[in-house]
């Protein structure tokens, strides 16, 4: 493993960014997904719609056909982050692709939330004249992601595992640096066995942490 251990300050570097871009991704679509969420259980048919098809395309396509589209598929376009002749920076390509299809899933999850809070709060609130909007944003939102938490997390690892594809357009995280340094079958070898680890530890600590959180903040019934 001298090899490995020769190379461990960038494999860190690419474990470091592949948690940077995963979770900034995450934030945005987390965001996302709330507001989808909200489309799905709204009044409003067209936006219940919209929502439902959006996450169901989202769900079936690959995240690395994703990827591929926003760096390679999109027209030229002179925008702010725009850097090289192929398309967008390789790195904030594979953020807006991360972030858009794991929106789906935090949706998913968070309706799971919404449909688990007791009908008889949402209707104790519009029974004192709250609007759809107030019971929705001041009732059941912070309830269904307090009861999200453990699926939030799940999708959390599955995403830096998914992130894995941006290493195909030259992002350089752990899977770029061992697909770049593994020049021999031996090389290889360490590399991969140095990014398993990466991604275990990361699960662990993920794991650890949303159970902790679930414990202090779930909704008890």
């Amino acid at each position: 493993m001298r090899l490995v251990l020769d190379n461990l300050p960038l494999l860190i570097k690419g474990l470091l960014l592949t948690v940077r871009l995963t979770l900034i991704a995450c934030f945005f679509g987390l965001v996302l997904g709330v507001i989808l969420a909200t489309l799905r259980v709204s009044p409003i048919r067209p936006l219940r719609l919209f929502a439902t098809a959006y996450t169901n395309f989202m769900v079936n396509i690959p995240i690395a056909v994703w990827i591929a589209l926003f760096y390679f598929g999109f027209p030229k376009i002179d925008i702010a982050f725009r850097s090289n002749d192929l398309g967008w920076d390789n790195f904030r390509s594979g953020l807006v692709a991360i972030a858009v299809w794991v929106s789906a899933y935090f949706a998913e999850a968070i309706r799971s939330g919404i449909n688990a809070v007791p009908n008889g709060q949402a209707e104790a609130a519009r029974a004192i004249g709250l609007p759809f909007t107030k019971v929705l944003g001041s009732v059941i939102l912070p309830q269904a992601i307090r009861g999200s938490i453990l699926p939030l997390g799940v999708i959390l690892n599955a995403t830096y595992r998914n992130s894995a594809a941006v290493s195909f357009i030259g992002v350089a995280d752990i899977v770029n640096v061992t697909l770049e340094r593994g020049d021999t079958l031996v090389a290889y070898a360490q590399f991969t066995l140095a990014a398993f680890a990466g991604y275990l530890i990361l699960s662990v600590v993920t794991n650890a942490g949303f159970l902790a959180l679930d414990k202090r903040f779930a909704v008890k019934r």
